[in-house]
């Protein structure tokens, strides 16, 4: 649903539901778009182009080709598409999904090794369009190349210190966190965790006598701690409070009340605390 309701806007956009005769392979196009037939829609938006490719439908036709040879997985031809549509459109509205388009391309084409992709990604970066800089610094924060990942690090700086939007700069920070916790050192702290450190101590209860029984022994920023806590998968925080360790509760308390949280098993204690 939400992909078809993606293309009714896309088709909206560029005024391609007017009530009016167009060019008869756009038409069919549009109408396999909606159905979500790909390779039909590739084939009649091929014929319009082939018909009149300086015609005034033709900008179209190539943007809804890029889409299509998106979907059929066709990555470096969408590509091309997609470069051959911004370098003459002024549609803002559909460069804006050009771009994007193009940010997803290119990881997967990173991915497949290409070399000219990264080059691509830093572009988007550097775009006009905000939410084109926005989305593509979030996407390259997933990276496992952390060079590449950290050429995002202005952009997304950018929107803690600048966006209003409150979920948005956590999101932002998120992703710094994700590319490298050293980024947030200059990056504003809330004045509830600047300074304050999350100690956490896990002692051994059977452990030889004259040997060190810890465990683990962990100081981490509290900034970062709760940042770390955000960022776990869903079914990593429900598989802990299944062992009945609610991490965010034990986090929150801390911080309001600065107490001892102490764990017993047979086996170890554990002893976490804020200072």
């Amino acid at each position: 649903m939400k992909k078809i309701v993606g293309i009714v806007t896309m088709l909206l956009l560029a005024g391609a539901l007017p009530l009016m005769a167009g060019n008869r392979s756009l038409e069919r196009a549009k109408v396999l778009l909606f159905d979500q037939k790909w390779q039909g829609a590739l084939e009649e938006l091929d014929k319009c182009l082939a018909s009149n490719p300086e015609g005034k439908d033709a900008l179209q036709a190539i943007f809804y080709r890029g889409t299509c040879l998106k979907e059929l997985a066709r990555t470096s031809e969408a590509v091309a598409a997609f470069q051959q549509f911004l370098a003459v459109s002024e549609n803002a509205a559909l460069r804006e999904e050009a771009e994007i388009n193009m940010v997803d391309l290119n990881v997967d084409l990173w991915k497949q090794r290409d070399k000219l992709a990264p080059t691509r990604l830093k572009q988007a970066l550097a775009s006009k369009d905000k939410s084109v800089r926005y989305y593509a610094a979030f996407k390259l924060s997933y990276l496992k190349d952390k060079s590449l990942a950290r050429e995002g690090i202005p952009v997304l700086k950018g929107i803690v210190n600048r966006e209003s939007d409150n979920e948005l700069r956590e999101r932002a920070k998120l992703a710094l966190f994700r590319i490298d916790p050293r980024s947030l050192e200059n990056v504003n702290k809330t004045d509830r965790t600047r300074g304050r450190m999350l100690r956490i101590r896990v002692v051994d209860k059977h452990v030889a006598k004259g040997r060190n029984p810890e465990r683990v022994s962990i100081s981490i920023p509290l900034s970062l701690a709760t940042l770390a806590l955000t960022a776990l998968p869903e079914s990593e925080k429900q598989r802990l409070a299944a062992e009945g360790y609610n991490l965010d509760t034990i986090i929150q308390t801390l911080i309001k009340t600065r107490e001892v949280v102490r764990i017993e098993d047979e086996d170890v204690t554990i002893r976490i605390w804020i200072d």
